[in-house]
């Protein structure tokens, strides 16, 4: 269910909501391969510290999540993960990073599709924030979203799109990875494949610990900005019982019933 359903849910007493600190997240992609517009790391930090990450939680989500550090996975799911710090916003360091690269009032799209609720009021609203910096954007709206992942998938400048709870692992194989599925930003690290590929070669101990050393290269350099984790809000009728939130991913009791019964 959706934050805004909770005042009618609420007025009905037979009805309960359980909310888990789970749920997807919303990443926008930048395009940071050999000549793209966020080729350079500079770019790619100045576009993270221009978002505000409370606003946008508050406003997608109605406060029902968590703001995001850019990696998009979150220690709590994943030990590898590491905890980097949040990104505080600081217009003037943007600034003076978009001027260091040359790019100072770059002008890029954003594609966008309504995959699931909020995707384009969160492009709007990262419109008007990284304006403030001197990034401006013109939203592509991709209204057929049956077309979301055609090549403008993996051609766009900037792209929001969406994950559940992910893992190091499956985002490196399915998005960071210079050779993965879904590489659709360009961007190749080769340090942080290096780390990678040397972490699974390692006990469940020293993976972790290599992980985050790989962790802390995509935060310092990746090709995405996570600003916030969504919570998932379930509702159950109160003639049942047994079901409490969900720890990790999935939905409404991670699906393990044997816990519920009637009450």
């Amino acid at each position: 269910m959706l934050p805004a359903q909770l005042p009618q849910i609420e007025a009905q007493s037979n009805l309960k909501t359980v909310e888990s600190e789970n749920g997807y997240i919303m990443m926008v992609e930048l395009q940071s391969g050999p000549g793209a517009p966020f080729e350079d790391p500079r770019t790619r930090e100045a576009f993270k510290l221009a978002l505000d990450r409370e606003q946008l939680v508050n406003s997608i989500y109605s406060g029902y999540g968590e703001v995001a550090n850019d990696i998009g996975v979150f220690p709590q799911f994943d030990a590898a993960a590491g905890d980097p710090p949040v990104r505080k916003r600081d217009l003037e360091r943007a600034k003076q990073l978009l001027k260091e690269a040359g790019k100072e009032n770059m002008k890029v799209t954003l594609r966008v599709g309504e995959l699931i609720p909020g995707m384009v009021a969160s492009a709007e609203i990262i419109q008007q924030q990284v304006a403030e910096v001197g990034i401006q954007v013109e939203i592509d709206k991709v209204t057929d979203i049956a077309q979301f992942y055609d090549e403008g998938y993996f051609t766009h400048d900037l792209q929001v799109d969406y994950t559940d709870t992910i893992t190091m692992y499956g985002g490196a194989y399915y998005w960071w990875l210079s050779y993965a599925d879904y590489h659709n930003v360009g961007w190749k690290n080769e340090e942080f494949e290096a780390k990678f590929a040397e972490a699974l070669t390692q006990p469940q101990e020293e993976y972790e610990a290599t992980m985050r050393e790989a962790t802390q290269i995509l935060y310092d350099d990746g090709p995405w900005a996570v600003w916030g984790r969504q919570n998932t809000l379930d509702v159950h009728s109160d003639k049942v019982v047994g079901i409490v939130p969900t720890k990790g991913r999935g939905f409404l009791n991670a699906g393990k019933f044997t816990s519920v019964s009637l009450a």
